[in-house]
């Protein structure tokens, strides 16, 4: 995944997670894949989860950098 941007904060009392990388084809597949859903205009995909467990967040994040090895 090339311009990955992950960003894991808390956010009243829940932690969220923010992720941006470049839009292709195969990183649609992994995003759709571990997120659901997702946002793009064709250069940058962009999605997101909320959850109360930051371990389910960071395995979420190793994970996406998984797949930017």
């Amino acid at each position: 995944m090339k311009e990955l941007e992950i960003i894991i904060k808390q956010d009243f009392g829940m932690w969220r997670m923010s992720v941006k990388c470049e839009a292709n084809l195969s990183n649609t597949g992994i995003i759709k894949m571990l997120f659901g859903c997702l946002q793009t205009d064709g250069v940058v995909i962009r999605s997101g989860m909320l959850s109360t467990n930051i371990m389910k967040l960071i395995s979420v994040q190793t994970e996406l950098l998984s797949y930017s090895l």
